[in-house]
């Protein structure tokens, strides 16, 4: 299953990337980069009752959430009707439903001069409701609009559509000072005469790693990521933000 979700989040070139944060996504060892894939349950797997139909309708607004696809147990528990159903056609239940799931990164981010995973996107959110805007057509076509990302790295989006706290610390985290630094520097190097390569042969070519540092960190925000190589690694993964922002 991971392999099917995270191919069907590629781009033209192959790359797959995390359904909120933009980090590229890998299944095995590459160049250092670890497996970083999360299964991202849309609706949660065990929501409640009360939590279901309080937000049943922001769900099955879109197709693959609908009654045709999914059938939702609320608690993660088949009930007797259910039980006594077969599964193998559609609807299937939510908890198992591949109409239910999308790939997410592991969460890992620099906070505190330490890394540490969990700290944003699926892991983060837990079973909290954030409506799931990555399956807005209209967003995944470029034709859509209210949410995208500054020169400076913070997100923006139409609070009329978005709920900003879907993306404040205590649920997807998106605007933790780690993810701005990199988007930030990711949009310095889109400017500069480096590319997506440049950076990633930086991973071990120390003192390429080191010209780029001394090009386009202007503020001296990331001076010490030239002996920190698991750090510049990290960067490394968010390099779909070189092409947004170029």
């Amino acid at each position: 299953m991971p392999n099917i979700l995270v191919a069907e989040q590629s781009d033209s070139e192959g790359y797959s990337y995390c359904c909120y944060c933009m980090r590229r996504l890998y299944l095995q060892n590459d160049n250092g980069h670890l497996p970083n894939v999360t299964l991202e349950h849309i609706i949660p797997n065990k929501i409640s009752q009360n939590a279901w139909t309080e937000q049943r309708r922001s769900y099955q607004q879109y197709k693959n959430l609908d009654n045709s696809h999914i059938n939702v147990c609320c608690g993660g528990v088949l009930s007797s009707d259910q039980q006594s159903s077969q599964i193998s056609n559609l609807p299937h239940p939510h908890f198992i439903s591949y109409h239910n799931l999308v790939a997410s990164c592991d969460g890992r981010i620099l906070e505190n001069n330490n890394l540490k995973g969990g700290s944003c996107c699926n892991n983060k959110r837990g079973s909290k409701f954030v409506e799931p805007f990555y399956l807005d057509k209209k967003l995944i076509n470029g034709t859509g609009y209210g949410i995208g990302y500054r020169a400076d790295g913070y997100l923006y989006y139409d609070d009329d559509l978005y709920n900003a706290e879907w993306f404040d610390k205590d649920h997807l985290n998106l605007d933790c000072s780690w993810l701005v630094l990199v988007r930030k520097m990711w949009c310095k190097i889109s400017l500069s005469a480096y590319c997506v390569n440049d950076v990633e042969t930086a991973i071990n070519n120390k003192q390429l790693r080191q010209e780029i540092i001394d090009d386009v960190d202007d503020d001296n925000n990331i001076a010490a990521w030239s002996t920190l190589d698991d750090v510049w690694r990290l960067f490394s993964e968010y390099s779909w933000f070189y092409q947004y922002y170029k």
